[in-house]
């Protein structure tokens, strides 16, 4: 899948708390295992490069103004309770100071959490240089067509690196808060004269989301944190199983997983009950006791009849009550 991450995204992370970043852990994993390739204009980096101090000054300022001071009376001289306020808000404030210290410090060493991560993005993105359709942009520019304002390149710049660089006849993935790239009738969508554009010249689909939880939540819905990605990767492997061998290897690696989310479990229900190989011996101790433990622990998230499947096939009819005398021959 091809990936296009705007600098308003990225640069939104560092106003985020910390549990948001797991997103672009997500997002640098995927990417790790070549699931997703992230296209980076040059442009865009060196926005990200423009706006970092000032989004980051942006979020510090109501720490930097704050004002730790409290007003006593006079009568209030001499109390002990006092003299203990007044020791602790002394302390606050040199707790205050040293906070605003680390922070800028932080900063300016680029040493933030948000900051490691977007690091490796940029390192491990397919960087394309964008100079040479500065001069496109600018006649998209002066043409008036999307995406971009009147007074910048920006948009367009990326736009057009973007057609240039990415391959023909593969879909592109856009995420942006920038309404320049949304349709002014469909909020969540692609501007129409964008995804007609894209069509027309790649002979593929652009898509449009707002932010990575909802590209996320399309494409990846099994995929919670970014250390399950190798237990996504092992389901995936179930569902293409094309041997009683290899479907055994398998059974075994998920059978270290002690725990699956309702969606891993909806994704490894559906692999199994769609692969006869999985099916055809589902009889068999491990691969029985893993579909039984998946059953027994999320049979209110499963589809009923993929339930139905698995369980005939995990509990196939006896002879016996097939109605046959053991000389008969099945039907089958």
């Amino acid at each position: 899948m091809n990936l296009f991450v705007d600098a308003n995204v990225l640069l939104g992370f560092f106003g985020l708390p910390p549990r948001e970043l797991e997103e672009l852990r997500k997002l640098l994993a995927l990417i790790e295992a070549g699931d997703l390739t992230l296209w980076v204009p040059s442009n865009l980096q060196d926005e990200f490069e423009r706006n970092r101090t000032r989004v980051l000054a942006e979020a510090t300022k109501a720490l930097k103004d704050s004002r730790l001071k409290v007003t006593f009376p006079e009568i209030s001289s001499g109390l002990a309770e006092r003299e203990a306020l007044e020791e602790a808000v002394k302390d606050a404030q040199r707790k205050h100071s040293v906070l605003l210290e680390l922070l800028s410090e932080k900063i300016i060493n680029r040493d933030l959490a948000a900051d490691a991560i977007i690091s490796d993005l940029f390192e491990k993105a397919c960087v394309v240089a964008s100079e040479r359709y500065v001069s496109a942009a600018r006649d998209r520019r002066d043409m008036r067509r999307p995406p971009g304002k009147s007074d910048s390149l920006g948009d367009a710049v990326n736009w057009e690196t973007l057609l240039g660089a990415v391959p023909d006849e593969e879909d592109l993935h856009i995420i942006s808060a920038d309404n320049d790239f949304r349709s002014p009738v469909q909020d969540s969508t692609l501007h129409d004269y964008l995804a007609k554009e894209w069509s027309e010249k790649k002979k593929s689909a652009a898509h449009l989301y707002r932010d990575l939880g909802a590209f996320s939540k399309a494409h990846f819905p099994a995929l919670k944190l970014a250390d399950d990605l190798p237990k996504i990767k092992t389901i995936n492997q179930l569902a293409s199983s094309g041997s009683f061998a290899e479907t055994h290897a398998v059974v075994r690696r998920l059978a270290n997983y002690d725990v699956f989310t309702p969606e891993q479990a909806r994704l490894l229900a559906r692999a199994a009950a769609e692969n006869s190989q999985v099916r055809w011996i589902a009889t068999d101790p491990d691969v029985y006791e893993l579909l039984q433990r998946v059953i027994e622990a999320h049979r209110d998230h499963l589809d009923e009849s993929i339930v139905s499947v698995l369980e005939a096939a995990m509990h196939p009819p006896t002879v016996e009550s097939a109605g046959l005398d053991d000389d008969d021959d099945f039907p089958f």
